[in-house]
């Protein structure tokens, strides 16, 4: 993406707001702008909307986080899942509050406790559970390297794609302008190097209010407006297996969520098949999987991680060891260690929003 420290008195039109990226974090991001009257709102999307990482996320919805901030923006994020058709005009997210089991060893059964403990004072509904509880909720659970285990009955899943329509949907019901296959290829300054216009294929529109939710494009975007940010392009993988009925008939055609910090994996059923995904939750093997550049992603897909995760999943669910895998998947994700809101010179103003923290 290039800069043009240029001033073009050309441009016809203008936004109060360009929101740069049509997946979940930026049709969320573009919802509550119209629901304040924030003005002319426009969201821009290169592709399709969840056509990234919010297509094929594995959509997990819970409060357990280590980072109290995290941990109550969460819990926030959860009630809004638990009244989503009454906040967002009756728009639907597929949320499935199946409930949500933490899994640790030995080494970590103190922290998980101060954890729960701290979570419950923010008025989270999460508590330690016997071992057993956890076995009869899932009986083909293999717990035998389980030294504690805590609960939270009222997360689950959702579906990312249903949810980012659902945002963008209730958005365009409240006015904002959004535009599919519209990449913002440059960003335009003044001469005083403040933000006047991002330009499109279509051509430049004025604004002085930019919101980067480019996800694993957000470093090289910024770049251009010399605003370095450490976000690093890692891909995804996620294994999917198909139970067999007999899972299905000792218990229901679905098992609550399973964050496994014992094996660093987390699994979840799938709504209206029987199947179960397990991703990878383990921070060793992100180097391995990281991209110097977004642009760099053709669909590359690390087989190793795709056994290690399929080894873990049998690991923890024996019976699933026969059972055939449906799918492996894998899309383009972003970590980086700090969230900001950056400010450019003057009176424009440039907000990068992060999807992973």
């Amino acid at each position: 993406m290039a800069v043009s420290r240029e001033s073009k008195n050309c441009m016809t039109e203008t936004a109060d707001i360009v929101v740069v990226g049509g997946g979940c974090i930026g049709a969320a991001i573009a919802l509550p702008l119209a629901e304040k009257c924030a003005g002319k709102i426009l969201l821009l999307e290169q592709k399709d909307i969840a056509n990234g990482a919010s297509g094929k996320g594995i959509g997990i919805i819970c409060t357990h986080y280590t980072h109290p901030t995290l941990a109550k923006l969460a819990y926030q994020s959860l009630q809004r899942f638990q009244h989503f058709a009454e906040h967002y005009g009756g728009q639907e997210s597929g949320f499935n509050p199946c409930g949500y089991y933490v899994l640790v060893s030995e080494a970590d059964v103190e922290t998980l406790s101060s954890l729960v403990n701290q979570h419950q004072s923010f008025g989270i509904n999460t508590g330690l559970v016997d071992l057993q509880q956890v076995k009869a909720a899932i009986p083909i659970a293999n717990i035998s390297d389980v030294a504690a285990a805590a609960y939270e009955p009222d997360s689950g899943y959702g579906d990312p794609l249903q949810t980012t329509r659902a945002f963008a949907q209730r958005a365009i019901e409240l006015g904002v302008e959004v535009r599919i296959h519209t990449p913002v290829t440059a960003i335009r300054l003044d001469i005083e190097g403040r933000i006047e216009a991002v330009v499109t294929p279509q051509g430049a529109i004025a604004t002085r209010t930019v919101v980067d939710c480019v996800g694993a494009w957000a470093r090289q975007f910024t770049a251009a407006v010399d605003l370095p940010f450490p976000v690093t392009p890692v891909v995804e993988h996620v294994v999917l297996v198909e139970r067999s009925s007999e899972f299905d008939t000792e218990s229901s055609a679905s098992h609550p969520v399973i964050s496994d910090l014992v094996n660093l994996c987390y699994l979840r059923s799938a709504a209206h098949h029987p199947y179960t995904c397990i991703g990878n939750s383990d921070p060793r093997y992100h180097a391995q999987f990281c991209l110097d550049t977004a642009n760099q992603f053709e669909g590359q897909l690390f087989p190793d991680i795709c056994e290690t995760l399929h080894q873990k999943l049998v690991h923890r669910m024996p019976s699933l060891a026969t059972s055939p895998v449906i799918q492996t998947y894998w899309h383009l994700g972003s970590h980086t260690r700090l969230s900001a809101d950056y400010r450019s010179p003057g009176t424009s103003t440039w907000f990068i929003l992060c999807d992973r923290l």
